[in-house]
């Protein structure tokens, strides 16, 4: 098996022998500001192209992205033979969340986050179109939490209603929400992934908005090569102008 060493996706395989691999999932899922997003049909490909891997560590440090996307790669390795432990390595926020869901074990870092909240899009039309969305977007949420409970034992009431608070989980409260299994004792988180992305949230917590707003516009680290080299207010730009380009694709459909 192969090492792949394509940098121009934000997610990479790594063969550590015949039958073990890791796969760092570090950007954005389904939408990239900078043209080099993650797709489930090139995940697809690259996951069939490790062959017969018998265990994969999957590290997560992600802002979330697109639902559907997210919803595929966690369906990809779910079905997948290989035995799957995800690790939360700094942020698993949104839908890289429920890609994480796809693991049988889950560990993370000390200092990293993981978030769940309710999916939401753009809509412009009538009424009909807005009450269509509206059960479109519970149905997708429904959904949702029935991932979630593949590990949780919390009610689906429960999870809804911590998902409509959009709820940002330290790794403690996730083990205890049953969404993560254990904390790496020593383990320590990475800087925050995808900042530019994560200031659309609601309710960022104070340690992780200190963690963004002291972060110098240097390369970032390597593993999440869409922002590598570019700084803050360059990100800020290309997140800003991905948001327009998705607002004026909604609106034309």
């Amino acid at each position: 098996m192969e090492k792949q060493s394509d940098f121009s996706r934000p997610w990479r395989f790594q063969a550590k022998s015949d039958t073990e691999a890791e796969l760092f999932l570090y950007g954005e899922v389904g939408d990239s500001a900078f043209g080099d997003s993650i797709t489930a049909q090139q995940f697809a490909d690259d996951l069939k192209a490790l062959g017969s891997v018998q265990r994969i560590l999957l590290r997560i440090n992600s802002g979330g992205g697109n639902v559907f996307a997210g919803v595929s790669i966690y369906n990809q390795l779910l079905a997948h033979p290989a035995t799957i432990v995800g690790q939360v390595d700094g942020l698993c926020a949104s839908i890289s969340s429920i890609i994480l869901m796809s693991a049988e074990k889950i560990v993370m870092n000390q200092g990293s986050f993981l978030m769940i909240h309710n999916p939401s899009t753009c809509v412009a039309g009538d009424s009909s179109d807005f009450l269509k969305m509206s059960q479109t977007l519970t149905k997708v949420k429904d959904s949702m939490v029935q991932i979630y409970k593949r590990h949780s034992s919390l009610s689906a009431a429960k999870l809804s209603e911590l998902m409509d608070s959009e709820t940002w989980f330290t790794p403690t409260e996730a083990v205890d929400a049953g969404l993560a299994d254990e904390i790496i004792d020593g383990g320590e988180a990475l800087p925050i992934a995808a900042s530019a992305s994560v200031s659309q949230f609601r309710n960022v917590p104070q340690q992780i908005a200190a963690r963004l707003t002291q972060r110098k516009p240097d390369p970032a680290p390597v593993y999440i090569p869409q922002y590598s080299g570019r700084s803050l207010e360059e990100i800020d730009a290309a997140q800003e102008k991905l948001r327009l380009q998705r607002r004026l694709r909604d609106l034309g459909k």
